[in-house]
């Protein structure tokens, strides 16, 4: 009678333990945001004469995190966004995949130009004042000290 109940018992501890060591594993991999950011220029990506940007993370914890880290799946380091098949376009503007645009495509959301462009409208419709967006030299992005 014990060993006819010792196997399943075993069996479930194992199985426990197992479960409970892949969970603690992936907390262990999603760690808070850091609350600021510095930008620094990825290698290949043009120089400019403005002062790099310090991303203020803890001021856009309302926002979803995917809209922003739109490849994340949520449970896995974030990566760069100029990672191997992201923003990794250095050079073209243009592009969908360039870094550049990663950061300042006044039509899309996932942009900080775009989504802060979309909030000074809205701001401009309630005659509150806006964010200073531009000119680049000196705005609230690359703020100069």
């Amino acid at each position: 009678m014990r060993l006819k109940l010792f196997f399943p018992v075993l069996l479930g501890l194992v199985l426990t333990i197992g479960m409970a060591a892949v969970a603690f594993s992936q907390d262990a991999e999603q760690k808070d945001p850091p609350s600021e950011v510095d930008f620094k220029r990825p290698e290949g990506a043009a120089a400019t004469k403005f002062v790099g940007v310090k991303f203020n993370h803890e001021l856009h914890m309302a926002e979803d995190c995917m809209l922003c880290h739109h490849t994340w799946d949520g449970a896995s380091a974030v990566k760069s966004c100029s990672a191997k098949g992201c923003h990794d376009d250095m050079k073209n503007r243009e592009l969908a995949n360039s870094y550049f645009r990663a950061f300042h495509d006044k039509h899309s959301k996932r942009s900080c130009v775009g989504c802060h462009t979309e909030m000074n409208d809205e701001a401009k419709k309630k005659g509150e004042e806006q964010m200073k967006i531009s000119p680049c030299s000196n705005n609230m992005c690359h703020a100069k000290s």
